[in-house]
């Protein structure tokens, strides 16, 4: 971070929730090629003009809208607007590299990348609960069926060799800027007698429903050889959780692993703590209000992650502005070593729908230029943005 400018600008979309001006639904929308083209050159149009830097895409790769020459297209059009597109990567979870179903067979070259279909044909790889039950999942990103899921088993490193040759496979067939790197959140540890064995059925739970230890088999390997591929890369490594002071004193093994080149991305939320006080205030989050930094702090950098600009129902996905809590945001997350913030970006204000979408464009500028310009003011963003905060305030009035 140079003169205090934060450039890990970023935008989290899935595909399936994308409304940006163009075709398509507000939500399940993975019709064609059409209306994920459309979409999201609209949304890279917006970052291009006003310098955010990337993009994460989950659902990146998907036989429903065009597998792998559509999302070609897509990168070859953000790369020449100078737009960062990283595919959402699920490890163990999440689909793996291509987000199909895991009940019924899928073909195509985008589905070979797809862990659950991997798991189809290899389920003794499933990672499962305490009775040795495979447990199902779905989340609301553009399912049409419940329960297509499942995770996998973290001592099968077997299947740690696959996710090495998929990432290869990703940096040679597309211009990617990076991977996003996430781990599953369905509070799911593997009880497999191999998981068991080696690290017994409660490992390091202390900072969330998953193990780090388990993660850190997986990780830091993956990231790196990311990084061996392309150094200029953002790798980021994202673990839906924000850091508390007993991580900052003791870090897990997974936080030393990871390579210092890579980018960790911290949630805000800390569980004890008020959600909805925190969007307001992110001084009510004690580790904001302390201005603690995160353990062991990256050379690349770290970022934190807000809920701004979605279509899913959390707090600040509401389409109102939140600028000014974004720009006290932005400049504690300076004071505290963050090199940057995340958003969802998954609708533009021309979206074409009602309730909450009306203003989701000034957050996104607040983001960019906050952190961009180190020195600026509230009052001297507002009125650079005077046209439209001329609309908020009548927008406000008529509500109200």
């Amino acid at each position: 971070m140079e003169n205090g400018i934060m450039p890990h600008t970023v935008l989290w979309t899935w595909d399936g929730r994308m409304c940006w001006g163009g075709k398509g639904r507000l939500h399940h929308n993975i019709t064609s090629a059409e209306v994920f083209l459309s979409n999201y050159k609209n949304l890279v149009d917006f970052m291009s003009v006003n310098g955010i830097a990337t993009v994460i895409v989950w659902g990146f790769l998907r036989e429903e809208h065009g597998g792998v020459v559509t999302s070609q297209k897509l990168c070859d059009y953000a790369a020449k607007k100078g737009v960062r597109i990283i595919p959402g990567v699920g490890v163990r979870s999440y689909g793996g590299f291509c987000y199909e179903t895991g009940r019924r067979e899928v073909t195509g070259e985008t589905a070979r990348w797809s862990l659950d279909q991997w798991l189809r044909k290899h389920p003794k790889f499933r990672a499962v609960d305490e009775k040795g039950e495979v447990r199902w999942w779905s989340h609301g990103n553009g399912d049409l069926e419940p329960y297509q899921h499942c995770d996998a088993c973290p001592s099968r490193l077997e299947l740690r060799d696959w996710y090495l040759e998929g990432i290869e496979w990703l940096y040679e067939n597309f211009q990617i800027g990076g991977v996003w790197l996430e781990m599953g959140d369905n509070e799911l540890i593997c009880q497999c007698s191999q998981c068991v064995k080696r690290r017994g059925r409660q490992p390091d739970r202390g900072f969330a429903p998953l193990s780090y230890e388990d993660e850190a088999l997986w990780m830091p390997v993956i990231a790196q050889k990311a990084l061996n591929i392309n150094p200029d890369s953002w790798v980021l490594l994202c673990q839906n959780l924000f850091y508390n002071q007993s991580m900052v004193e003791s870090p897990p093994e997974l936080i030393k692993a990871m390579p210092r080149n890579s980018i960790v991305a911290w949630h805000v939320y800390d569980p004890k703590v008020d959600i909805e006080a925190v969007h307001h205030d992110c001084e009510a989050n004690p580790m904001w209000a302390q201005r603690v930094p995160p353990p062991e702090p990256r050379k690349k950098g770290e970022i934190s992650v807000w809920a701004y600009g979605g279509q899913i129902h959390l707090v600040g996905i509401d389409g109102w502005p939140h600028h000014r809590q974004i720009a006290r945001a932005v400049q504690h997350g300076r004071e505290m070593g963050h090199t940057g913030i995340c958003f969802y970006g998954e609708i533009g204000d021309n979206a074409g729908v009602t309730g909450n979408s009306k203003f989701q464009e000034i957050n996104y500028l607040a983001m960019s230029e906050f952190c961009q310009e180190p020195d600026l003011t509230i009052e001297e963003f507002e009125a650079r943005h005077s046209d439209l905060m001329a609309r908020i305030k009548k927008s406000w009035k008529l509500l109200q």
